[in-house]
């Protein structure tokens, strides 16, 4: 709980980064507004005019339940006259909900690296599992991520890879998966690409399992190309929403992120 203290205390002092700001003005705006037009949030929270701007939405998916939590408790204590809401694009904005956001950035890093050490502590035993955990949050740049730019995607981006990954280890390379298992680990790769696109790298995991593992040494080829359909379909919610709010920013950046976003998405049908 010291690390939590530490995120809270240090980004409320620091605020949240000009790209992070992005993410959270998106946030704000579809919960309030019901649109994507962050004009408004961006000049209340003191940052640059950003014209265009095409951010993967991940991080607000992340962040969404501990922020409408907040919400809803905002709006049943101004509802009881316990206190007033601010008007205007200042509701939402307020240092609970902006913590709602760093804390769950904290709470995502702290899972991924949860599932990494009971990893590694099944083959490897407790103290070198103790001892990797404790050097990838210290001896990388991910404690700088989750204290001093918590509104970055990077420590939400470690949480959803480390399981990710650890899954596609379970449910691929030990065995061949159910078709529960391919659509949920769908979902999770592409919670992997809507919170950093340039993650989708991380789809070779699966791809490689599919091709090499030894649960698949003997599955034939429409057996495996059934799976990696099946895993798509959990795939594809996250991805055509994420396609939609980038054609809804308007812009030729817009264009060209989706255009960008098609790529990785057809390496991944392959």
């Amino acid at each position: 709980m010291l690390l939590a203290t530490l995120v809270a205390q240090q980004s409320l002092n620091n605020g949240i980064t000009s790209d992070g700001a992005l993410y959270f003005a998106h946030l704000r705006s579809v919960v309030f507004d019901g649109d994507l037009d962050i004009g408004p949030e961006i000049a209340a929270l003191g940052q640059p005019a950003r014209p265009h701007h095409v951010v993967p939405i991940g991080p607000a998916i992340v962040w969404a339940p501990a922020y409408l939590l907040v919400a809803s408790g905002d709006w049943s204590g101004a509802a009881a006259g316990m206190w007033t809401r601010p008007a205007g694009v200042a509701l939402g904005l307020g240092r609970w909900y902006i913590q709602a956001a760093f804390l769950s950035s904290w709470l995502a890093m702290a899972a991924g690296l949860v599932v990494l050490h009971f990893r590694l502590r099944r083959e490897f035993g407790g103290a070198i599992a103790l001892l990797t955990c404790a050097l990838t949050l210290g001896a990388t740049t991910l404690a700088w991520y989750v204290i001093y730019e918590p509104s970055m995607t990077h420590a939400v981006s470690f949480g959803v890879v480390a399981a990710a990954l650890i899954l596609t280890e379970r449910w691929f390379v030990d065995r061949p998966p159910s078709w529960r298992h391919a659509v949920f680990l769908g979902m999770c790769f592409s919670l992997v690409m809507v919170v950093r696109p340039e993650d989708g790298v991380y789809l070779v995991f699966p791809l490689a399992a599919l091709l090499f593992a030894p649960a698949f040494r003997d599955a034939p080829v429409r057996a495996r190309l059934r799976l990696a359909g099946t895993t798509l379909i959990g795939a594809a919610p996250l991805i055509l929403l994420q396609k939609m709010s980038w054609r809804d920013v308007g812009s030729v950046f817009a264009d060209s992120a989706c255009s960008a976003f098609n790529v990785v998405t057809s390496i991944a049908a392959v």
